[in-house]
């Protein structure tokens, strides 16, 4: 049976009629308590900024406001996340809430008071039920028909989903003076169950009060909680219509927020400073809550990522609550690394990558020098330069890994490498095996990642940071991953078709000083006459045992950094700087995701010609060992004829050209339609968020 959807005079009726009735009338009546016994004159979430106000100021402003918020939001997440792991339903409550944030924030020092745990739970618990007595109405109608039901000797229950224990909730009733006709209460926060997910605290209901399911009504606004979850289970639901239900409005825009960015935009994707300042804003807090004392930024594109990190903190704090270190790392420098004796290597997570590779590709994936590689080759007589489809099936890859000449030259690279990798991780002095191994990067499946947890031997736990997360490998419990702007693991991130559209972006605005990591080198082990480009060797540490740091030095990649990249860097970290400090002020909402996202939107799909002209320019080093660069320029002139030829090609199959991962305005000028921009990313613009206003 379904729900009756009914506006609120007619659900009265209804239910009225239904207990006066010949028929057997309902032994139970129970009612959602948020909007429909009372309303509220914020939004939820404004309710929870308000109390992260007021949380400040007890603070002292140690924490601000904003923060406050953003912080208890991945509480709640990680809370609910252990609950579903205890096999209950995602539920939490705000006793164990203020516990959690007191011992995360009592160790920083970000309490000035020195109240104990108890103390600043009894806190939260003041300011959160102090506010919602003051935001909090009653709906007359719903709350007459309470007293209705209970005045007819039915008895009367308030079911609700919230986060406020029991023990406290009752405070509300008592100030709406509904005491007397509640003979039961019951909430989600306590029981670890929930009338949305699965209905199961409508089990636990009728078990408590001794009622069977088809003897009780339910009345509330949730179509889904309230309704279909409550017929699940047996019950007759009658909820509001949502048009007979007070809605409260969001604040209208983010005005202070507009003007900085306005006044410290860069001449091109301007925009991305914001995109960046929200990420490294969500990396602190997370960092925060998984109690990290300590971050890696991986190399090349946690250069200025780190730079933004420890701006943030100092801006914030005046300290740096949370340590950072930069990484020198690449796929190539450490995959070498993470690889087994040869016996028991399969090459597989390089072979997932690249399936069709020449011999001499290979060998350079694994730190053989272009020299070296080629000597063995042309030792066993193996074509080095062809590439063969599917090389790991091939049997000139078959005869050379099973030669002894190469078995011997792997098995000293990768001890090497291994060996002085580990070393180069040492001198940070963190105890890994104690608090892990926190990595930050720009994304996309944490490949890297892999390369490190396989170098530690399985045996350290290491978890990934990254902007954003697509499909990420090898996940466990010991390699962890967390997409944080965005993501597709667990499931779909909001707005991820606005931010993945144009990934690349983020690694080209990102780029480094510096070129990409080719290895660890100890004395003498490093010769550059064996190399076919130039290598720059770097010291990390005045230790003699600590290797040095081998960075592909690429003039074309200096230049690009210095004509291109830099310049719009530092209006990042202008517009950074600004926004970090106005979120500083107490009573500063910080704009929300969806405000953000169609921010970075204007980008990827109203982007203006010059922004288009350098992206073009642009291309990034691939270092997985093949040394090509991937180009976005324009091909030669296009044929008015092949132009006709591509624009029917593209309305017959518009997917195959514009869904490949590549920035579709890049797509549409290759293929000589590029007056089809505008209109293909207002069409794009409008699907994600329905309008262009």
């Amino acid at each position: 049976m379904n729900a009756h959807i009914l506006p609120a005079s007619e659900l009265i009726e209804n239910v009225k009629q239904l207990i006066g009735s010949k028929t057997p009338i309902p032994a139970a009546v129970c009612f959602d308590f948020f909007d429909t016994l009372v309303f509220r004159s914020v939004p939820p979430e404004d309710t929870k900024r308000l109390a992260g106000e007021t949380l400040s100021e007890h603070l002292k402003n140690a924490l601000h406001a904003e923060d406050i918020y953003q912080l208890r939001s991945i509480l709640e997440q990680r809370l609910c996340r252990e609950s579903r792991e205890a096999g209950n339903d995602p539920e939490f409550n705000l006793v164990e809430l203020a516990g959690a944030m007191h011992n995360l924030l009592q160790p920083l020092g970000l309490l000035d008071s020195q109240d104990d745990s108890n103390e600043f739970t009894n806190r939260i618990i003041e300011i959160e039920l102090a506010l919602e007595k003051k935001v909090q109405r009653v709906s007359k109608d719903l709350t007459d028909l309470l007293k209705y039901c209970h005045d007819k000797g039915i008895v009367t229950a308030i079911i609700s989903d919230f986060y406020l224990p029991k023990q406290y909730f009752l405070e509300l009733l008592s100030h709406h003076d509904l005491t007397d006709q509640v003979d039961h209460l019951f909430v989600s926060a306590d029981q670890k169950v929930s009338k949305g997910h699965g209905g199961k605290l409508y089990q636990v209901v009728a078990k408590a009060i001794d009622c069977k399911p088809e003897q009780m009504i339910m009345i509330g606004d949730n179509p889904h909680a309230d309704g279909v979850m409550a017929t699940a289970q047996g019950l007759t639901a009658y909820c509001l219509e949502r048009s007979s239900v007070a809605v409260t409005k969001k604040p209208e825009t983010f005005r202070q927020f507009e003007k900085a960015l306005q006044s410290n935009k860069a001449p091109f994707f301007g925009e991305m400073g914001l995109s960046l300042h929200w990420f490294i804003s969500r990396l602190f807090l997370r960092a925060l809550v998984d109690g990290r004392q300590d971050l890696f930024f991986c190399s090349k594109e946690g250069e200025f990522l780190q730079k933004l990190f420890i701006s943030y903190q100092q801006l914030k704090f005046g300290r740096q609550l949370i340590d950072s270190h930069y990484l020198y790392v690449s796929r190539k420098a450490t995959f070498i690394c993470s690889l087994k004796p040869l016996e028991q290597e399969s090459f597989d997570r390089l072979f997932v990558h690249y399936r069709d590779l020449s011999l001499i590709e290979f060998l350079q994936s694994l730190n053989f020098s272009e020299v070296q590689a080629a000597e063995i080759c042309k030792e066993l007589q193996l074509d080095s330069a062809t590439r063969h489809f599917d090389l790991k099936n091939h049997s000139d890859f078959k005869q050379l890994i099973q030669a002894p000449l190469f078995k011997d030259q792997y098995d000293r690279l990768r001890t090497q490498q291994q060996t002085n990798f580990l070393r180069y991780l040492s001198h940070f002095e963190v105890d890994l095996q104690k608090d892990g191994l926190a990595l930050v990067d720009v994304g996309w499946k944490g490949s890297i990642q892999n390369n490190i947890f396989y170098a530690l031997d399985e045996q350290v736990a290491v978890q990934g940071y990254y902007l954003g997360l697509l499909s990420p490998t090898e996940i466990r419990k010991k390699n962890k991953k967390t997409g944080i702007l965005f993501h597709d693991v667990p499931t779909h991130s909001e707005y991820i078709h606005v931010f993945n559209n144009n990934r690349s972006l983020f690694e080209m605005v990102l780029g480094a000083s510096h070129g990409s990591a080719d290895g660890y080198y100890l004395g003498e082990q490093f010769v550059q006459e064996e190399r076919d480009i130039n290598i720059s060797l770097i010291a990390v540490s005045e230790n003699p045992e600590i290797p040095h740091i081998a960075l592909i030095d690429l003039p074309e990649e200096r230049e690009l950094y210095a004509t291109q990249i830099k310049p719009l860097q530092e209006c990042y970290v202008r517009l950074h700087e600004a926004l970090t400090k106005l979120s500083r002020k107490s009573a500063t909402q910080f704009p929300d995701l969806a405000w953000v996202a169609r921010k970075h939107a204007r980008m990827v799909f109203k982007p203006n010609g010059g922004e288009v002209d350098l992206f073009s320019q642009l291309y990034h080093l691939e270092n997985f060992g093949l040394f090509e660069f991937t180009a976005f320029d324009n091909p030669d002139h296009i044929s008015f004829v092949q132009r006709v030829k591509n624009l029917w090609a593209l309305k017959r199959d518009p997917a195959a050209y514009l869904e490949t991962g590549t920035w579709p305005p890049i797509i549409l000028r290759r293929l000589g339609l590029g007056f089809l921009t505008t209109l293909d990313g207002h069409k794009r613009f409008n699907r994600i968020f329905g309008s262009t206003r």
